[in-house]
C-alpha cells in the first residue's frame, strides 16, 4: 500500500536543543547517501561490492511568500562571516499510510543547508531551493 501523504518542517534549534522556529516547504526530496564500489582481490576473479553508507541529503522547495528563507540565509551568513557557529536544524518527516492507520516519523539531525533561488521576471513567480545534507535519520515513531 503507498502511502498517502508526507508532512515536512525544518526545524531550527537553540543550544539547549529548543525549537525557536519551523519552516514548512512545498515539496522535498530525500537521497540516501551511499558509495558502492567493487572489490579487487589478487589471485580471484570474483570482486565483491562493497557500500559504506554516509547519511542523506536532498533538496526542498520554496514560494516567496514572505522572507522567513531570506532571513535564515541571511542569517546564516552573517553568523558565519561574523565567526559565530552556525544554528543547529532538523528535519522532521512523517509518512502517512491510512489503509493501515498508521504514521512513521524520521528525524534527519545535524542539517546542514545551501540556497538557491529562481527569480524570473517582475510578475514571475519565486521559488527558492535548499539542498540539504544530514547525518544518519532516526525513527521516532
Amino acid at each position: 500500500m503507498p502511502a498517502k501523504g508526507q508532512d515536512y518542517q525544518f526545524l531550527l534549534l537553540d543550544g539547549s536543543g529548543e525549537i525557536v522556529r519551523t519552516i514548512s516547504p512545498n515539496d522535498m526530496t530525500f537521497n540516501l547517501v551511499e558509495n558502492r564500489e567493487r572489490i579487487e582481490r589478487t589471485g580471484t576473479r570474483h570482486s565483491p561490492l562493497d557500500q559504506t553508507i554516509t547519511g542523506w541529503d536532498g533538496k526542498a522547495s520554496f514560494d516567496e511568500e514572505d522572507f522567513v528563507l531570506d532571513d535564515l540565509i541571511q542569517g546564516i551568513q552573517d553568523g558565519y562571516f561574523n565567526g559565530q557557529k552556525i544554528e543547529d536544524m532538523e528535519i522532521l518527516h512523517t509518512k502517512y499510510i491510512p489503509e493501515l492507520g498508521a504514521t512513521r516519523t524520521y528525524r534527519y539531525p545535524g542539517v546542514k543547508i545551501g540556497y538557491n533561488e529562481n527569480a524570473g521576471g517582475q510578475k514571475d513567480k519565486v521559488s527558492k531551493e535548499i539542498d540539504w545534507q544530514s547525518g544518519p535519520r532516526e525513527i521516532l515513531a
